[in-house]
C-alpha cells in the first residue's frame, strides 16, 4: 500500500519537469506580422530612370534621337486591394531634354541654325495608377502592368544654343512660347524591380499662338525599384 501511495506522487511530478515550456514553442504564433513589404498591404520605394523621345513629329519639329532623353528619379507607393489588383501614386522629378534637329526645315524657335540646340524642362510631376497582377507570387511584385494618367509642373524652361568653333553657350530662361504644365498617360510592364515603361503626351507644349511644331510625345525607358 506504501508503494502505491509513493507511486501516485511521483509520476505527477516527472510529469511536472518533463513538459516543455508551451511559451517557447508557441511564441512564433504571437509575433507580429508587418504589413510593409512588396507583395502586403502597403508597399512603397524609390526609384530611378532613363527613357529616349520617339515617335513622328513633322519634319519641321524634327529632334535628335540620341541627345534627347528623359531622366526620372522619384517615389512610387502602391495599396493592395486585391490579390490581382493595387492602386497607388508617383511623385517625382521629372527632366525632358530635346535636341533640336538643326536643317533647313527647322522653324523652332526660329529658322536660324546652330551648330546644337536644346530645349530642357525640368517638371514635378504626380502619376495616379492602377496596377493589375499577374500570376501567384510571394512576397515580392512578380510580374505586373501599371496605367493611368500623370500631370506635370514645368517649374524650370531653359532653350539653349552653342557655337563650337565660338566656344559659346547661349541660355534664355523665362520661354514665353512654352505651357508651364502638361499631362498625359503613363503605362509600365514590371518584373519585380525591373520596369519598362511609355508615356504619351496629350497636352501641347507650346503656346498655341507661336505655332511651333509639337516635339515627340512618346518616351519609352526602363525603371529600377530601389529595394530589397
Amino acid at each position: 500500500m506504501k508503494k502505491i501511495i509513493i507511486l501516485m506522487f511521483l509520476v505527477p511530478s516527472v510529469n511536472l519537469f518533463s513538459q516543455e515550456p508551451q511559451i517557447d514553442k508557441d511564441v512564433k504564433d504571437y509575433a507580429y506580422v508587418s504589413k510593409d513589404g512588396p507583395n502586403r498591404k502597403d508597399f512603397g520605394h524609390f526609384y530611378f530612370g532613363l527613357g529616349c523621345m520617339t515617335g513622328n513629329p513633322t519634319d519641321s519639329g524634327k529632334i535628335i534621337p540620341v541627345a534627347s532623353f528623359n531622366f526620372i528619379s522619384g517615389y512610387r507607393y502602391k495599396r493592395k486591394i486585391s490579390n490581382c489588383y493595387a492602386l497607388g501614386y508617383d511623385i517625382s522629378y521629372n527632366l525632358k531634354n530635346y535636341g533640336i534637329l538643326q536643317d533647313t526645315l527647322k522653324v523652332f524657335p526660329n529658322k536660324i541654325t546652330h551648330d546644337k540646340e536644346k530645349l530642357v524642362n525640368n517638371n514635378f510631376e504626380f502619376e495616379v495608377f492602377n496596377r493589375i497582377n499577374i500570376g501567384k507570387r510571394g512576397d515580392i511584385l512578380g510580374f505586373y502592368i501599371d496605367f493611368g494618367p500623370y500631370f506635370d509642373y514645368i517649374f524650370s524652361a531653359r532653350f539653349k544654343t552653342y557655337e563650337y568653333a565660338e566656344n559659346e553657350k547661349t541660355v534664355f530662361k523665362d520661354l514665353d512660347y512654352t505651357n508651364w504644365f502638361e499631362y498625359g498617360i503613363k503605362a509600365r510592364i514590371g518584373i519585380d524591380r525591373y520596369i519598362l515603361f511609355a508615356s504619351w503626351r496629350l497636352s501641347d507644349m507650346f503656346v498655341k499662338k507661336y505655332n511651333y511644331p509639337e516635339l515627340s510625345r512618346l518616351i519609352i525607358g526602363l525603371q529600377i525599384g530601389l529595394f530589397k
